[in-house]
This record gives C-alpha cells, structure tokens and sequence, in this order.
C-alpha cells in the first residue's frame, strides 16, 4: 500500500502524506498519532479517512485552486480517529427495533435509530466547501 497523492481530482488516495500528518499531530501534541512508529498503519488511517472524505457532497467549484488547507487538516483529524479506532468513520448505520404483539404473535418491525455519531471538527472544516442541504427542516406546533 503506498500514498498517491489527490490534487481534488480525486484519482488518489489521499489529500496528505504521512509526513504532513506527522507535522500537524506533532503541532498539536497528538501523541496516539506520533507515538505509532509503523507508517502502514497511519498510512491505512488516511486512505480509509481519504474514502470519509471523498463521498461527501462538495460544490463543483471546492476544489478548483487545488485542495483547501481545510479538507487536508480535516483529513489529518480523520485520521487519528481511524488509528486509534479503525472504521469509526464509516460505521455500518444500527437499526433500532420496534416489538409489538398481535394476537399472540410477535412481529418485529426495523427502523433506523437516526442515531450517528458527529465529527464536529471535521464537518466543521469542510462545511464551506459542501452543497447545502436541500432538506427542508420541519417545525412542529
């Protein structure tokens, strides 16, 4: 496995090396990054926080000067996420599950939780490169 870097194109695998990952968790005191000797593992953690990134649905123009400082720095957080837990950023989504009886019977009837867990530094870093949300907001009265 080795890093081929993604000038926004998104035909790499990451936005970052591990020597700038390096960099940016030194400045910061991150030590579960800095402690991890083996460059695989990290390197694991920024093509899997690489993968977060790359579904996400970004304004045509996010990336046209080359890759924000943003979205690298977002990716760096990623990624020390997905060393100390691998996967955590693309869990699979729980259901939730909803028993009734009906005459004795047992039915069982699956819905998702709408539980997820937010990465607020990283959604922060990369929001004003997002489309906005055509969702409308409901307000109950």
């Amino acid at each position: 496995m080795a890093i081929t870097l993604d000038t926004g194109s998104f035909t790499g695998n990451s936005f970052v090396t591990v020597f700038e990952a390096d960099e940016f968790h030194e400045d910061r005191g991150y030590t579960s990054w800095t402690s991890e000797t083996d460059d695989e593992k990290k390197e694991s953690a920024l093509i899997r926080t690489f993968d977060y990134l790359a579904v996400q649905n970004y304004k045509s123009t996010a990336f046209d000067s080359g890759v924000p400082a943003a979205i690298e720095k977002a990716q760096c957080i990623g990624a020390v996420k997905e060393l100390e837990t691998p996967g955590i950023l693309q869990p699979d989504r729980e259901l939730g599950v909803k028993l009734s009886a009906i005459e004795g019977a047992v039915e069982k009837e699956f819905f998702e939780s709408g539980q997820r867990t937010l990465f607020t530094a990283i959604d922060n870093l990369i929001r004003p490169y997002l489309k906005t949300s055509s969702r409308k907001t409901l307000v109950r009265g």
